[in-house]
């Protein structure tokens, strides 16, 4: 019924949908979890806030021995996906992400609202994957720290 094929979910029924493949989401939901563990561990919410974002919009960065810079991100590499599938699957990862920094019954959402003031939890509910594909939001980020916001997805 469908295929998936270097990071794609192809679907072979009719009308043929092109679409993010399900393991490229779930790999997503596994490093928010692992930013918001780290966060725990660290409690520095300008790296969190930094892993959320490189995760849901599209990065800029400087690669050694191009003149242009590469761009990362559900946009650029998802730019041939259906537009209504990919927003359906980006509107499940929002939710995902939302439904635990809201969360009261599991262990993780408890030790955030712990943690987090009122103004960050605030903060981490304005990020959205669906918006910032639909606004195309790019920002820059320097080597280093892209070093240090991937420093907690090392062993996935």
């Amino acid at each position: 019924e469908s295929l998936e094929f270097l990071g794609y979910r192809i679907s072979l029924s009719q009308p043929q949908t092109v679409a993010i493949a399900e393991s490229k989401i779930d790999k997503t939901k596994k490093r928010i979890v692992l930013s918001l563990k780290k966060f725990l561990h660290d409690k520095d919410f300008e790296l969190l806030l930094a892993r959320l974002r490189f995760l849901s919009c599209s990065t800029q960065m400087k690669k050694v021995g191009r003149k242009l810079p590469v761009c990362t991100g559900y946009r650029h590499v998802y730019r041939l996906c259906d537009k209504d599938a990919i927003s359906k699957q980006l509107k499940n990862l929002d939710s995902f992400l939302h439904g635990i920094i809201n969360s009261k019954r599991f262990l993780l959402g408890r030790s955030l609202r712990g943690l987090l003031a009122p103004e960050q939890r605030n903060s981490l509910r304005t990020l959205s994957f669906e918006k910032n594909f639909a606004l195309n939001l790019t920002f820059k980020v320097k080597p280093k720290r892209i070093t240090a916001i991937k420093q907690a997805w090392r062993y996935e």
